[in-house]
């Protein structure tokens, strides 16, 4: 994070080392000083402002940085260079007696420089947080990309994990689902983009989510689409074999109707039952025996507790 240091003449002629830069320095931010007498002169206010907004951060550590009631002038620069920290959302923490409109907004004021330091320190994580945030939203709109469930869910398809990455600094749930009601983990599997999806479940997707549209979760879509080395993942990481879609269907029936050898070997040798019954009353191994599908019921026999013996 960089921070602007607002120290007086006096202070940085005299080495003055606060508790407060030492906690900063400790986490190896960028901590620039700047001289607040000089920056309230005449010649070098115009400048000023600039200075101040280019910090992410502002620390107040000058006694007389505060509203003078017999310098309406000083008073005034200092509620306007407070003004345009606010206004820009600047965070400001101060051991001054900053007396002004805005010490009830986003200025911190502590009573000692120690306090200061611990509060920092205590908060710190949040700060740099809060920072990654407001850095990658900003990032997507330099971008031209709103920051909404569906653009997400977009990236998703691409297989465009830096930007989705961006996403979630953002503060994007990586569970949140698209317009439609289906979760990215979904979409990530209905673009057979295996790449994501691991990425996606590192990050805390829900494996187990149900879509709105055709009740599947991510490892039935997965079936749906015949693909192998996708459904290979989500079982491996856990996916549960045992849910029936709103359908009715169970995942080995879905994978027995897609007549994929493969992906029912893959269920069936990691606990998909083959004997659970659809709506219509059917199981996945009923189903291969009466369409002859001898390779497939070949593979879920072993698992078909109804086998002949």
């Amino acid at each position: 994070m960089n921070w602007l240091l607002l120290k007086s003449d006096a202070q940085i002629k005299a080495n003055v080392s606060l508790l407060s830069e030492t906690i900063l320095l400790k986490y190896k931010d960028t901590i620039t000083v700047v001289n607040t007498d000089k920056i309230m002169t005449d010649e070098a206010f115009a400048s000023c402002c600039g200075i101040l907004t280019k910090g992410e951060h502002v620390i107040i550590c000058d006694e007389t940085f505060a509203v003078a009631e017999k310098d309406s002038v000083l008073a005034n620069r200092q509620n306007l260079l407070l003004g345009i920290l606010i206004g820009r959302n600047i965070p400001v923490f101060s051991v001054s007696p900053v007396v002004t409109p805005f010490v009830n907004y986003q200025i911190r004021v502590f009573d000692t420089e120690e306090q200061m330091a611990a509060g920092l320190n205590s908060s710190y994580k949040t700060l740099q947080l809060q920072d990654l945030r407001q850095s990658a939203f900003g990032e997507l709109m330099q971008m031209g990309i709103p920051f909404t469930p569906d653009c997400f869910a977009t990236y998703v398809e691409k297989d465009k994990i830096d930007i989705c990455q961006k996403f979630l600094d953002a503060g994007m749930d990586v569970n949140i689902r698209e317009s439609s009601g289906t979760p990215m983990l979904n979409i990530a599997v209905r673009s057979e983009t295996p790449e994501i999806v691991e990425w996606l479940l590192k990050k805390g997707a829900n494996i187990n989510a149900i879509s709105k549209d055709r009740g599947y979760s991510a490892v039935m879509d997965a079936v749906w689409k015949k693909n192998v080395d996708i459904t290979k993942i989500l079982v491996a990481r856990g996916a549960d074999l045992s849910f029936v879609s709103k359908e009715g269907q169970s995942i080995l029936v879905l994978a027995v109707g897609i007549g994929d050898v493969e992906v029912c070997r893959i269920l069936a040798d990691h606990g998909a039952d083959p004997d659970i019954k659809d709506q219509m009353g059917m199981s996945a191994y009923e189903y291969a025996a009466l369409f002859k599908k001898d390779d497939i019921v070949a593979v879920l026999a072993p698992h078909h507790r109804e086998r002949e013996n």
